[in-house]
Formats: structure tokens, C-alpha cells, sequence
């Protein structure tokens, strides 16, 4: 034993003498403090204990700092912007804060973000990144981190986005006879989850009752023979297209004539065009 100990224990067994005299015939309990736990430190010193969760004396160092903390330690719990994070929406002003805003996701629809600057962590699975808003702004939000840089995450429906019915829009792209052509659709928050953009890819206008090139014209064209002396109509729950003879001026293509019209659904009946150049230098032949 040290003589740290044998002063201590000492100590000890005089304190209950002294209480127990005080008491007279009352019990007396007294708890012996653990001496066992003292280390000789150097001459006449005791090692004291930190504190309870202590490492070294200096604080908790356990790094619990509650729920909703980010990768990176930035604390978001409560963060008003967070709650509609993700959320799909139309305009900023969905997104329940005023620093968060509706960041278009390159034709996948819309979805709020929130805002970050300079050394700022974000939740983890995202990004700090300059984005364009539906507004047409640039704006530094984190958002859901892609597979490929500069690509979108997928959000996924909240509780909340679910029980409203949020909703958001959406498009896609392709060309068509040369052109690059977009069709718009719409994508919502429902029980099964986020659903699959409405907008069809766009092509070349059929008889089917829609607007395949997106032209705002249901079949438009879909059923044209190229003859200017019919009428072309299309049936688009049947998919049949009809012509039919028309009546009318027209064009039948030769410069030598003019003044055609439509016949039994022909172009002609003109008369000779004067070529006459008024010049008696020339002769006019057509």
C-alpha cells in the first residue's frame, strides 16, 4: 500500500469513529469512498477524475450534437428550409424559406434546394453547387449530388409532399426533322412515390389524336398529301386520314400559265402567261 492509500484509509476510519459516537444508537450509514481508485501521481498529489463523459478533464468529448447534423458538422436541425428540401415545386416561393430556392433539375422537373456559401456543409447525399432557379437566377443551393459531376441526384417524395400532392414540371427533348423540339409534362408526389414525367418524347406528327411534335396542334399535318385541290382530315381514334376533293384558286406550277383553279381535285384550267418584256430587242418565249 502507498502512503497515499495508508493516509486516506486512515482518514477514513476516523471520520466513522467520529460518526458513530454522534449518532448514539440511531444506525449510521456511511459510504466508504473507493481509496482503490487513487494512483500515486507523484508525492503527496491524487489523480482526480475529470468529470463524468470527460476524456481528460477538459469537457464532453462524446461529439454527440443531437440529431440533424450534416456531413461535415454543420448543424441544420431546425433549419426551416430543410423541411422542403427536395420537395418538387414550380416557383421559390414553394420552398418555405427565403434563401431556398426552386432549382431546375435539366428537364427531370424542379426541386428546392438550400441555400450554402463558402465552407458551408451541406446534409449528407448533397451538394453545394451554383444552379440556375426557375426564376432564371444563379444561386448557390445544396442540391442532391449525381452520379456524374454536374448531374442531379433523384429527390425523393416526403411525407409531407405526399400528403399535398406536390407537384412539379418537366420535359423532354429530341429532334425532329432537324429541329430541336421540347414537350413538356408534369411529375407529382403520390403514395407509390415520385411519378414518371407526362411529356412524351417529341417526333413527327402522326394520326393518332396528339400533338406528337408539341406545335400546340393535335394531328396537325398528320394527314397532308402535298395536293393543294384536296381537303386532308384525320380521324385520331381511328388513326385514318381522308382527302377529299376541294375547290378553289391554285397553283399547278407551270410559269406559263396562270389564273388555275381546283377541279375534281386537279390544279388547271389556267391561261397562257404573257411573257411579253415590252422590249423590241427581244424575243419572249415562254
Amino acid at each position: 500500500m502507498s502512503v497515499v492509500q495508508s493516509r486516506v484509509s486512515a482518514r477514513v476510519w476516523v471520520g466513522l469513529l467520529v460518526l458513530a459516537l454522534a449518532g448514539g444508537c440511531g444506525e449510521t450509514t456511511v459510504e466508504t469512498p473507493d481509496v482503490g481508485s487513487a494512483t500515486d501521481a507523484g508525492e503527496g498529489d491524487v489523480a482526480v477524475d475529470g468529470g463524468v463523459g470527460d476524456s481528460a478533464g477538459t469537457g464532453d468529448t462524446s461529439g454527440g450534437g443531437g440529431g440533424g447534423d450534416a456531413a461535415g458538422g454543420a448543424d441544420i436541425s431546425g433549419d426551416p428550409g430543410l423541411q422542403s428540401l427536395c420537395d418538387p415545386c414550380t416557383l421559390s416561393s414553394q420552398c418555405g424559406d427565403s434563401t431556398a430556392r426552386c432549382v431546375d433539375h435539366d428537364g427531370d422537373g424542379a426541386f428546392c434546394a438550400m441555400a450554402c456559401g463558402a465552407g458551408d456543409a451541406c446534409p449528407v447525399g448533397y451538394t453545394c453547387r451554383s444552379v440556375t432557379t426557375m426564376e432564371g437566377t444563379k444561386a448557390s443551393q445544396c442540391v442532391p449530388e449525381g452520379a456524374t459531376a454536374g448531374a442531379f441526384g433523384a429527390c425523393n417524395c416526403s411525407t409531407d409532399a405526399i400528403a399535398k400532392g406536390k407537384k412539379t414540371t418537366c420535359s423532354a427533348t429530341s429532334t425532329v426533322a432537324g429541329k430541336s423540339v421540347t414537350c413538356y409534362g408534369e411529375r407529382a408526389c403520390t403514395k407509390t412515390g415520385l411519378s414518371k414525367c407526362s411529356a412524351s418524347a417529341p417526333s413527327k406528327e402522326v394520326c393518332d389524336g396528339l400533338d406528337n411534335d408539341c406545335d400546340g396542334s393535335t394531328d396537325g399535318g398528320a394527314c397532308d398529301d402535298g395536293d393543294a385541290c384536296t381537303t386532308d382530315t384525320c380521324d385520331g381514334k381511328t388513326g385514318k386520314c381522308t382527302s377529299t376533293p376541294s375547290k378553289g384558286a391554285c397553283d399547278d406550277g407551270d410559269p406559263c400559265t396562270t389564273g388555275e383553279s381546283c377541279s375534281a381535285g386537279t390544279c388547271g384550267g389556267g391561261t397562257p402567261n404573257p411573257c411579253d418584256d415590252k422590249n423590241g430587242c427581244t424575243t419572249d418565249v415562254c
